[in-house]
């Protein structure tokens, strides 16, 4: 009785007509018409006489309850507002309303008075329309007959709508309906009529289809079915002849009963765990076949563990089958990982939190995503992890929210449901709290600086700058050795990692051994070899994983190493800095009998569509091989064709015709560097250990003697390899330690003649005694400070001249322009106090090497030569600098050009119009052989540029490299022919002998300042005849 009192009172509602049953009233959830379902409910209240405000919240459920319950507490008891809020939530739009009035036409069987009232419902939600306008609408959407019929009465046009819908009427109840079809042979089927039908099947499927009424049977049959009423039915799957079966048929599903969820004993718990935190949230609903219908679909869940979590994975490999992914516009990760890492240190990833479960599913959807769970259908109401095309829909979903706002768009660099943020442009707590203003849920920001976890790549800071690693640990082999369980093992260690280094080719060069030896993808292999190699590549990465690089890169330029090997081809992406970017390995067919040279062109075109791939306009391509090296910079530079006669020759120039092709579209700065191949950083890319050549060609039926190592009894003597190292370095000692040459030649003599040239110079490489005394000369990087703008760098330099300092500045751009001021004082402690007032850091370099601005010192040379050969000051030399053109060609090229505008007078131009040069005699040539009697300069190696040569007379020849001059031998390297100018003064003779100019030093007085070049004596000057001197703040030493 408690129930029944309970259920009286809610479903009871009182009125000045008496209580009457609200349940009369259908409930709606949002998903029907919502403008007929209020007007039944209006007028069924207005008949009862009950309040309508107080009827409708009674029949809302589902969506619709929850936008009534959002509503002001003062509205609800509005039937005026309640009606307004249901109708904006759930009533079709004026343009979606507007739409369906002009495409409206009148159906099979259905009156003209119904189809009147749809059309003045439809006009009724985009703010209605004239009756002269309705009742074309009505004309318009009848069937042509009959609009035909009604268009050729009387007066027609002039016919009020009660009129007309009075024709329409007589018309269709007097009208018999014949429809002819056409068969699949081509003829004419005639028909009596049509009307609707309810057709069903035995599993109580049903559906409402139009049916033509025929008078013979078709065919023989009693119904024959079209395409139409088998969509309405669900499908239909035709087994045999004689059986067919109507609607989705559900498959059995393996590994548990009734499609329950399986997962492995240790995951079980976190398993259980995810899935009861799905059913709280309503992520997972038990289904109500009732309010859904029957399930069409029974998918199974699979648990999938990750690193931290254990997934819950829909199993739709067999729907993926039936659903086509559109790729081509797709996320790659290689190429969204090269966009991140081209954006600066001030960059935070945003991750959405749960992504997939945060977007509904229409709930007609609901009854295709079904799952068993605790013995009981569920269904997911969200967007389950499995469906291949749900990376798709997150992308839309994600681009969407982002063109909301053109500031985060712009930041923003999304991949799938990660998002790094450049926080130059806008905070991720913008961004954050941008997506949940549309609903999506977003986990704390991580910053880089801060260490990131990013596209599977761990983001450190490192000694100042931000390095990426390996995210987890490295994963060990397998244990059962199948050709699934390699590919997946080699997979993990390789991934998506911009740089691996030999780990590459190792990994490559493994599973094609294993496809080798197996057929099938689930075959166990018990290989020895394949079981070395793992183990290999398993101790060599516990020792030092190659999978770690820079992640910042800026700028434009970049340095591609391309190298290309019997085995693979390699590429290494690296930054002028030094850093390397990326890498790549691709081996190279088996039995490719393809040149190595075109091998080697082949590995410059994939590393410069790599380069590319990043952005890069300024590349230069190191090559160790001189014949692409020749072909590729004939081609850039134009200077000669192609000169090839190799049986590959068409394939070679196509190659380089793509190369030049490529820099031409693109604008690119191509440079191509020949490199050795010990300096090649690919070449690590290019090859695995001999071992496994060795045993690969005996495999393949090919000699010993052709292996990669020597016969075996021929290296018996030295024994594996550490012993082979050992034999080489005692032999290297007892001879005495020579160089690498040399010591390969007595190592191939006594321990073995297949002795490797690499194993050689390891040891002497390593011999610290050849270190320790006469070392070998080593090569090193050498940097340049020119710039491509002028003044936008420039060195400065103390030089001295004839016993005088000099502050030399230079431009390092393109017009090298300097200027030259004497100083008064030039010792440490004044340029320490200059450079610590001015806030100048001191860098010192290296001991016992000199070292510094090039270019300055370049041009100390070049001005004081021309003061000495000209006797001239160091103004005029500096003035005879600027104005000389540096090609020797063009005024453009002169430094003064780079600074002025306009041409500049010089010192060397005649000063008359009728002055011309003096005559200069002619010289000995340098190549002639000096004979007795010749007058020559004498210098001393060694001597400064600006000190003059001694005179001296060849008095006897010795040989051909050294004669006597002034009875001293002198050689003919240090001696020059010499002949007298009348331009020079010969009053400086005991200067020329070698006595140095006069060291002159200003001595400033103790409080005075001045220059010394002002002289102290003779009577003051007035203050009107003085000549005011700015203090020179910037110099002032």
């Amino acid at each position: 009785m408690e129930d029944g009192v309970n259920l009286g009172a809610v479903a009871a509602v009182g009125g000045a007509g008496g209580a009457f049953d609200a349940r009369l009233i259908p409930e709606f959830d949002g998903a029907g018409d919502v403008v007929q379902w209020h007007t039944r409910a209006q007028m069924l209240c207005e008949l009862r006489g009950a309040s309508l405000a107080a009827v409708l919240p009674l029949r809302l459920t589902g969506g619709a309850f929850a936008v009534w319950s959002q509503m002001p507490v003062a509205d609800r008891g509005s039937a005026d507002a309640v009606r307004d809020a249901l109708f904006t939530a759930f009533a079709p739009d004026p343009f979606t309303a507007y739409e369906a009035f002009v495409s409206c036409r009148l159906q099979h069987g259905e009156s003209a008075d119904v189809f009147l009232a749809d059309l003045r419902r439809l006009a009724a939600l985009f703010g209605g329309v004239p009756d002269r306008m309705l009742v074309c609408a009505f004309v318009a959407g009848l069937p042509e007959t009959t609009r035909q019929l009604i268009r050729a009465g009387t007066r027609a046009e002039s016919l009020e709508l009660a009129s007309v819908l009075a024709r329409a009427r007589a018309v269709l109840s007097d009208e018999q309906r014949r429809i002819n079809v056409i068969t699949v042979s081509g003829g004419r089927y005639e028909c009596r009529g049509t009307g609707p039908v309810r057709v069903g099947v035995c599993s109580g499927v049903s559906a409402d289809v139009n049916a033509l009424v025929v008078a013979d049977r078709p065919l023989g049959f009693d119904l024959v079915l079209g395409m139409d009423a088998v969509v309405a039915l669900g499908g239909v799957t035709v087994k045999s002849a004689d059986e067919s079966v109507f609607g989705c048929e559900l498959t059995e599903v393996a590994g548990g009963a009734a499609g329950e969820p399986v997962a492995a004993r240790p995951a079980r718990p976190e398993y259980d765990a995810e899935l009861e935190s799905w059913l709280r949230n309503g992520w997972l609903q038990p289904y109500d076949e009732a309010v859904h219908g029957p399930p069409r679909g029974l998918v199974p869940l699979m648990a999938v563990p990750q690193a931290n979590k254990v997934r819950p994975v829909l199993d739709m490999r067999e729907l993926n089958a039936h659903v086509t992914a559109y790729s081509a516009d797709a996320d790659v990760c290689a190429e969204h990982l090269r966009k991140w890492r081209r954006h600066g240190r001030r960059v935070a990833v945003v991750d959405l939190r749960r992504a997939y479960l945060q977007l509904r599913l229409d709930r007609r959807l609901w009854p295709y995503q079904t799952v068993m769970l605790h013995g009981r259908r569920h269904c997911l109401t969200r967007l389950g992890f499995g469906l291949n095309v749900a990376p798709l829909l997150m992308k839309a979903v994600v681009h969407a929210v982002l063109s909301q706002d053109s500031a985060v768009e712009r930041a923003v660099s999304p991949y799938v449901d990660d998002l790094l943020v450049d926080e130059e442009v806008v905070s991720a707590e913008r961004v954050v709290e941008h997506f949940r203003r549309f609903g999506l849920e977003c986990k704390p920001p991580a910053r880089a600086e801060d260490g990131a976890r990013m596209l599977g790549l761990r983001v450190q800071p490192v000694a100042g700058e931000l390095q990426w690693s390996r995210d987890c640990a490295v994963v060990p082999p397998p244990e059962v050795v199948t050709r699934r369980a390699v590919f997946a093992w080699c997979g993990r260690l390789v991934a998506h990692f911009p740089v691996c280094g030999w780990l590459r080719p190792a990994a490559a060069w493994v599973k094609r051994h294993v496809n080798q030896l197996t057929e099938g993808w689930d075959d166990a292999t018990d290989d020895g070899t394949l079981s070395a190699q793992i183990a290999y590549i398993q101790e060599r990465l516990a020792g030092a994983d190659p999978a770690r690089g820079q992640w910042c890169w800026t700028g434009n330029r970049a340095v591609v190493w391309a190298d290309a090997s019997s085995i693979a081809f390699g590429v290494v992406i690296e930054t002028p800095d030094g850093g390397v970017m990326e890498d790549a390995s691709w081996l190279r067919p088996s039995g490719s009998s393809a040149h190595i040279n075109m091998a080697e062109l082949d590995a410059a075109v994939r590393g410069l569509n790599l380069a590319i791939a990043w952005g890069a306009t300024e590349i230069e391509l190191r090559t160790d091989s001189a014949t692409v090296h020749r072909w590729l910079s004939d081609a850039l530079s134009g200077r000669t064709r192609l000169r090839t006669r190799a049986a590959g020759e068409m394939l070679i120039r196509r190659r380089v015709s793509l190369i030049r092709e490529l820099t031409e579209e693109l604008q690119l700065e191509l440079t191509v560097t020949l490199v050795r191949s010990a300096e090649n950083l690919a070449d690590a890319l290019t090859r695995v250990p001999k071992d496994w050549v060795r045993e690969q060609s005996a495999a393949d039926g090919v000699p010993a003697e052709a292996a990669a190592v020597g016969a075996e009894d021929d290296a018996a003597g030295a024994g594996a390899e550490g012993e082979l190292a050992a034999s080489v370095r005692a032999v290297h000692e007892r001879a005495g330690h020579p160089g690498i040459r040399r010591t390969l030649y007595f190592a191939r003599r006594d321990v073995s003649c297949d002795v490797p040239r690499a194993t050689v110079r390891a040891v002497v490489r390593g011999c610290d005694i050849c270190r320790s005394i006469d070392p070998a000369p080593v090569r090193w990087r050498h940097g340049s400070l020119g710039v491509k703008e002028t003044w936008q760098r420039v060195a400065m330099d103390v030089t001295h001249y004839q016993g005088r300092a000099y502050l030399s500045v230079i431009d390092c751009g393109p017009s090298r322009f300097c200027v030259w001021r004497q100083l008064r004082r030039a010792d440490a402690v004044e340029v320490a106090a200059l450079t610590a007032r001015w806030g100048v850091s001191l860098r010192f370099r290296a001991v016992h090497q000199p070292g510094g601005n090039g270019v300055v010192e370049r041009c100390h040379r070049s001005i004081k030569v021309i003061a000495a050969r000209r006797t001239c000051s160091v103004a005029e030399a500096v003035h005879i600098y600027n104005v000389t053109p540096r090609d020797g060609e063009t005024t453009g090229s002169a430094p003064a050009a780079g600074v002025y505008r306009y041409a500049m007078r010089d010192c060397i131009r005649p000063a008359a119009a009728g002055e011309s040069a003096d005559q200069e005699p002619p010289a000995v040539s340098d190549g002639e052989q000096l004979r007795v009697g010749d007058q020559v300069w004498m210098r001393r190696r060694g001597t400064r540029c600006t000190d003059t040569s001694r005179r001296g007379v060849v008095t006897s020849g010795v040989s051909r490299q050294v004669v006597e001059v002034d009875g001293v031998p002198w050689h003919v390297r240090d001696l020059r022919p010499r002949h007298e100018s009348p331009c020079r003064d010969d009053g400086d003779d005991a200067q020329s002998d070698g006595e140095a100019p006069p060291i002159i030093v200003d001595l400033p007085s103790g409080g005075d300042e001045r220059p010394a070049d002002v002289a102290a004596d003779g009577p003051p000057l007035r203050r009107s005849e003085r000549e005011r001197r700015p203090p020179r703040h910037w110099c002032e030493c």
